[in-house]
């Protein structure tokens, strides 16, 4: 498995990002070429990771350092 702690980093566009790519479409983009990411999750956030990434994609939730 292949990924980081986020995909929502604007110095990534260039290197990474198409320079043109709305930041609506950045985790179904990174979704394309990492299968994995890890962070700690909102209310909201993991029903519209979800959503926003291909069947088989995992979604990690990052536990605080006042859990681990």
């Amino acid at each position: 498995m292949w990924g980081t702690s986020g995909w929502h980093y604007r110095h990534w566009y260039g290197p990474f990002y198409p320079e043109d790519l709305p930041a609506s479409r950045m985790l179904e983009f990174y979704s394309h070429h990492f299968n994995i990411f890890y962070r700690l999750p909102t209310e909201n956030g993991m029903a519209t990771w979800r959503t926003n990434t291909p069947r088989g994609f995992c979604l990690a939730a990052k536990g605080g350092r006042f859990l681990t």
